[in-house]
């Protein structure tokens, strides 16, 4: 009688046990997926098929960061890498820049004799005044067609190279071609022979002479500052 009793109750708790378990099976099927959830199930999907991670906020660009400058990314001012100045920094640089060209010498030649200048003396300037803030925005700003297009060219040609547009200023230049007539103005000499101090003769050679004529070679030297020259030492027939 007592083993009958005890095997009903045996079985009555194996009931009760089973029915617990389907219920909780039950709840955890109820329970909605968060979106956080989902998102990590779903990242974690994409890297372990494709074997990369993906940085948050780069959606479609696996490893890499947002601030990160393409290196390939190359803008030049002349010979200036300007490509992660700022604006007072490229300034700077090219105000430095216009220093070194100012200081630059320009001879004057007429008929035998030279005259020496400087580029700074001329008043040497740059028109495209604008150029650091064309430079800094190559690539970065603009419509969306023109970011694309100078990304492009950077990409398939290489750096972007501006020019400084020189230029000198006309009234400076006509007084320094005034001030070397002094030194260019000379008169008309024939060949002939010198004698020397220990009684021995030398050659004297034939000079045209030369008479400079300051409203043409004020033109002259503006037409070659502002069209052939671009830095280093030069010259000008005047």
């Amino acid at each position: 009688m007592f083993a009958a009793v005890l095997a009903v109750l045996l079985a009555a708790m194996m009931i009760i046990s089973l029915a617990v378990v389907m219920v909780q099976a039950d709840e955890l099927q109820a329970v909605p997926v968060s979106s956080s959830e989902e998102a990590v199930t779903s990242s974690s999907g994409l890297e372990a098929v494709s074997g990369t991670s993906l940085v948050k906020g780069q959606s479609g660009q696996a490893g890499t960061d947002a601030g990160t400058v393409d290196s390939s990314r190359k803008v030049y001012i002349e010979n200036i890498d300007v490509t992660d100045m700022t604006e007072d920094e490229a300034d700077a640089a090219v105000k430095k820049k216009m220093e070194e060209l100012s200081a630059d010498t320009i001879v004057f030649h007429g008929g035998c004799h030279t005259y020496e200048t400087t580029a700074g003396e001329l008043g040497l300037a740059y028109a495209n005044t604008n150029i650091v803030k064309e430079a800094l925005s190559i690539g970065t700003k603009g419509s969306a067609l023109k970011r694309f297009l100078a990304n492009r060219s950077m990409a398939e040609n290489g750096p972007i190279t501006l020019c400084l547009d020189l230029t000198v200023d006309a009234g400076k230049v006509k007084e320094t071609v005034k001030n070397s007539e002094s030194v260019l103005n000379c008169e008309p000499k024939k060949a002939g022979l010198k004698k020397n101090s220990d009684n021995t003769f030398s050659i004297t050679e034939k000079e045209d002479g030369c008479k400079i004529n300051e409203d043409a070679a004020a033109a002259t030297v503006v037409s070659y500052m502002d069209n052939e020259w671009h830095g280093g030492e030069g010259g000008v027939v005047l």
